[in-house]
């Protein structure tokens, strides 16, 4: 083991953040934001957000227009993009994109590669929901785009020790979660739940990053069964985190799938086979998405 880390220790780190230059000015108000129900989020605050940093506005248009949310015209304003976006998938964005410009310049890891997974994790979370009739499709994307930004934390943190995880389960096709805890001792998920606590971040958003490797039984496990069965699709897919696990794809055995039906009887109708073979070319065009967004 490279290192052992306290939960203690990992807070404190996570704390001084606060006092890092390269955090963005906009981290602040925008997790105020996310703090108050969508119904009462201004919408003009989130456009004012957008247009404080002409790269985030960018983004923001690039993924309005993008195909992979269907829009039947073209959006030419902030204004448009966070409408056309939705409160929601617009506060995902806002805060990876936050979140990736404060790993920039660390080592071990590609930006790219992480954002690939989790926006794929997030739209595929997205339309598993809406396959199952989920009540809220929106909220399961914002935790599926959310739910490794502990690994985005462990990077700046603790580079050297998750450099060696990484390492690890490259060399070993070893999830990564495993690797973490063999190399210091805490994964991702624990680094993500300090953050979730740290930051209030929503409940839902919060159990999914602590719980999605384990799907274990918590008051939102329905989002956490989703988010892990949608992380391990996109990770068997070739959208992990630059390698492949040797690893069969039979979700319907994985704990998490009686857990989810439990929640969803429409479960039992999902044809998963039909499902697992359209997310094909749905993986295709989130990695050409990515690539326009943060090529460096």
């Amino acid at each position: 083991m490279t290192a052992s880390v306290t939960l203690e220790e990992l807070r404190l780190r996570i704390r001084k953040l606060d006092a890092v230059p390269t955090v963005p000015a906009i981290l602040r108000p925008l997790l105020a934001q996310l703090h108050r129900p969508p119904e009462e989020v201004q919408i003009e605050s989130l456009v004012g957000l957008v247009a404080v940093e002409n790269s985030l506005a960018a983004k923001c248009l690039q993924m309005a227009n993008s195909p992979l949310f269907g829009r039947a015209q073209a959006v030419s304003s902030i204004r448009g993009a966070v409408i056309a976006l939705g409160i929601q998938r617009l506060q995902g964005i806002l805060l990876s994109a936050c979140m990736v410009n404060l790993m920039r310049g660390t080592a071990g890891m590609d930006v790219t590669l992480l954002w690939e997974h989790s926006l794929a994790c997030a739209l595929v979370s997205q339309q598993f929901s809406r396959r199952i009739r989920h009540s809220d499709p929106e909220k399961v994307y914002l935790t599926g785009l959310l739910h490794d930004i502990g690994l985005i934390l462990g990077l700046v943190t603790y580079p050297e020790a998750i450099r060696d995880a990484l390492a690890t389960g490259r060399a070993q096709s070893m999830p990564l979660d495993v690797a973490e805890r063999a190399s210091l001792g805490l994964t991702h998920c624990e680094f993500g739940g300090i953050v979730a606590e740290e930051w209030r971040l929503p409940a839902e958003v919060g159990e999914v990053i602590r719980f999605h490797h384990a799907a274990s039984f918590t008051e939102h496990s329905d989002y956490v069964a989703i988010v892990h069965l949608c992380d391990r699709l996109c990770q068997l897919g070739g959208l992990g985190y630059g390698y492949s696990l040797m690893e069969e794809a039979n979700l319907a055995e994985d704990p998490a799938w009686p857990a989810l039906l439990r929640h969803h009887p429409d479960l039992r109708q999902l044809d998963l086979a039909r499902f697992t073979f359209e997310l094909e070319s749905y993986f295709v065009e989130v990695k050409r998405m990515v690539a326009v967004l943060f090529r460096v």
